[in-house]
This record gives structure tokens, C-alpha cells and sequence, in this order.
């Protein structure tokens, strides 16, 4: 399992990324960037991409980041 983090120019901001086993899953992005430091507030938009042995399953969203 994978969330990929990207600003809205498309760039990518953090990669987050958990082994899939059965039973719910959860990621966690803490507002940081690949360096640790947090992002400035704005829009981001969010990718979780799941692949398991027979599907693989990509779902975006856009989130707001606010301190």
C-alpha cells in the first residue's frame, strides 16, 4: 500500500507506505515533506494506490493541510 503526496503543480511532497496484510489498514501523513519539514497550509492532493495478487486499485483525493 502507498500514498503519494503531491502539491498542486503535481509535484511529489512524501511518499507513505505500509505492507499490506489482511485486516483494515491505515497510513498516516504527519504534514511533512521528504526532508521532515512541514508543509506550508494549502491543497494537497492525495494518491493510495493498493495492489494485492489479483487487483490492483488506485484512489485520489485532495486534502487541506491547516496550522
Amino acid at each position: 500500500m502507498r500514498l503519494g503526496v503531491y502539491d498542486l503543480a503535481g509535484r511529489l511532497v512524501q511518499t507513505v507506505s505500509s505492507e499490506v496484510v489482511a485486516g483494515p489498514q491505515k497510513l498516516v501523513w504527519d504534514s511533512r515533506d521528504g526532508s521532515g519539514r512541514l508543509v506550508p497550509p494549502g491543497t494537497y492532493a492525495v494518491r493510495l494506490e493498493v495492489t494485492g495478487d489479483a487487483l490492483a486499485q488506485r484512489v485520489s483525493r485532495v486534502v487541506g493541510v491547516v496550522y
